[in-house]
């Protein structure tokens, strides 16, 4: 997976590459089912994180904020991993 933006705004990309152009950001279906599974798990570790994965993280965080989304990040990975290949073979 990849990730893009400036500053506070980022987007999650589902794909073994990262785009270069917005047709490639577009995601496939299996992206597209893993990017909501993300939604979900982040919504149940109390982060909100629309479907899209385009979002920006809030100025005021603190260290432990920051490692939180980390953490929940690394745990949806770990937990993933079946879809995330899936992913990888398919382009």
């Amino acid at each position: 997976m990849y990730v893009t933006g400036a500053a506070s705004l980022f987007r999650i990309h589902p794909m073994a590459h990262i785009p270069s152009d917005y047709r490639e950001a577009y995601p496939a279906p299996g992206a597209a089912a893993l990017m909501k599974q993300l939604s979900r798990f982040f919504a149940e570790n109390g982060i909100i994180l629309p479907h899209s994965a385009a979002a920006s993280i809030s100025t005021p965080m603190t260290r432990s904020d920051a490692e939180f989304i980390i953490d929940v990040f690394a745990g949806f990975l770990d937990s993933h991993q079946e879809m995330l290949d899936a992913i990888e073979t398919s382009r």
